[in-house]
């Protein structure tokens, strides 16, 4: 039998644009920003945020184990998100940046 499967096109060949997401020129304002501070097991801080007409996806978060100052960390980043619209990529290099300056990990 020489049945062959048609071949498919690997999704890296689509693109980002093509499945709806991607890099959009334009920033987009957050709508609902929330900011939840876990305490079981693993104390973590994190914010999830919702732009217009979207879910509510995770942007940002830092636990204890990454630093001490986990908490006023996190508020400095929202802060920035509600003030300057930073991106997701924007907040983690902050996060990055502010763990750094901070003595995390």
């Amino acid at each position: 039998m020489s049945w062959k499967r048609p071949l498919k096109k690997p999704a890296a060949s689509l693109g980002k644009d093509s499945l709806g997401k991607g890099t959009s020129s334009e920033r987009k304002p957050w709508v609902k920003l929330r900011q939840v501070d876990a305490k079981k097991e693993n104390p973590r801080s994190y914010i999830c945020g919702m732009v217009e007409g979207g879910k509510m996806p995770l942007i940002v978060e830092i636990s204890a184990k990454m630093s001490p100052h986990y908490k006023a960390l996190i508020g400095k980043i929202r802060e920035a998100l509600e003030k300057d619209n930073l991106t997701k990529e924007e907040a983690l290099s902050m996060r990055a940046r502010l763990l750094k300056q901070y003595g995390g990990s």
